[in-house]
């Protein structure tokens, strides 16, 4: 790369266009259409946006940690880890293979990383539209779905302090979020829960967050000796949606999820105490997703979109620049804020939002 690039310099000088050209192809867009909001009235819109979202998130986070399932619940939970991994010495090792300081995990490394920090999962259960399964496409368009317990997991990674540091994310997919009445507008098909964990150097969870595959609901869940959120948002951008504190582990967590809704409702490091029925998942490379699926089909449109997943509140949302709102999407294509923008897989979203105590 250094030979490249100092062979670049010799040979193109200062003022040449395509130094530029090779500026305007790094920087890549965001997940906004800016025109709409022009059209739509953005400035007037934002404020009654962000009042409707704190209303929804504020319950949400107001029933953390209180909300008692009212239908039996399943518990999937991963493969036993291997409990003498040490996970510092590991992201050291792979550190210290690019020169870049970016984590560069083999793929034994890897799944023994992603093994470790896998979440339980405890479902309540009310109907089909809680059994998470895997989701595809048929070779005329039309969504499948295959009921079994999967998740699929990735690593990813961020910026923190100068470091690179590596996120764990886990998908759990539902067929749909079912209607709660005649005219509900965030129900439709496929739903889901996306999970990540944000490691720091010594190799515990930093911080921890979570969307669906829409982008929606992007709540954040601190961890013990981890981030701390530097401060309130401004008006024009959203509000950190900050659930709790999880409690203190070295190893995956317990996630409470509500029925059709598919809300996150207490992070814990203990399963139910009652006879809830449990099952093994198995645990799957996140882009087998982007390939042709089970059904024939591509579950992905061009536009990182899954087609017939739209939403009714994307005649209402369609102001906030947020494209087909409430639609599944594919990873890198989630804009998690209707006010502002924001980012999930953005590498600066935590040092602008959090810092490390001393």
């Amino acid at each position: 790369m250094q030979r490249c690039g100092q062979a670049a310099i010799a040979e193109l000088p200062e003022s040449d266009s395509r130094w530029q050209q090779l500026r305007d192809a790094s920087t890549v867009p965001d997940s906004y259409n800016t025109p709409a909001r022009v059209l739509g009235g953005y400035p007037a819109v934002a404020p009654v946006v962000r009042w409707r979202a704190g209303v929804v998130m504020g319950e949400l986070m107001d029933e953390f940690g209180e909300y008692r399932f009212e239908h039996p619940s399943r518990v999937y939970e991963p493969a036993p880890a291997s409990g003498d991994l040490d996970v510092a010495a590991l992201l050291r090792l792979a550190s210290a293979r690019s020169q870049l300081g970016i984590p560069d995990f083999l793929p034994v490394e890897r799944k023994q990383l992603l093994q470790h920090y896998a979440p339980a999962w405890v479902v309540e259960t009310s109907s089909s539209s809680d059994l998470p399964g895997r989701p595809g496409r048929d070779q005329n368009g039309d969504i499948q779905f295959r009921s079994e317990s999967v998740v699929f997991s990735q690593v990813a990674y961020t910026r923190m302090n100068g470091q690179v540091l590596p996120q764990l994310v886990y998908t759990l997919w539902f067929p749909r979020r079912p209607a709660e009445g005649s005219f509900d507008i965030v129900a439709g098909e496929l739903d889901g829960f996306v999970w990540r964990v944000t490691l720091g150097e010594n190799g515990r969870p930093l911080i921890y967050d979570s969307i669906h595959p829409c982008g929606c609901y992007h709540t954040w869940v601190l961890a013990p000796g981890g981030l701390e959120p530097r401060g309130e948002t401004g008006f024009w951008e959203e509000p950190l949606w900050i659930a709790g504190t999880a409690p203190a582990t070295d190893q995956g967590v317990v996630l409470y999820l509500a029925s059709g809704t598919h809300y996150l409702m207490d992070v814990a490091t203990k399963r139910p105490e009652d006879e809830a029925e449990t099952r093994r998942y198995s645990m799957e490379p996140y882009d087998r997703l982007r390939g042709p699926s089970f059904a024939g089909g591509r579950l992905f449109n061009r536009e990182g979109m899954i087609a017939g997943t739209e939403r009714l509140e994307r005649y209402f949302l369609w102001p906030t620049g947020v494209p087909s709102p409430g639609a599944m999407r594919q990873w890198g294509s989630h804009a998690t804020a209707f006010v502002g923008t924001r980012h999930f897989d953005d590498p600066w979203l935590l040092e602008r939002y959090f810092v490390q105590p001393e």
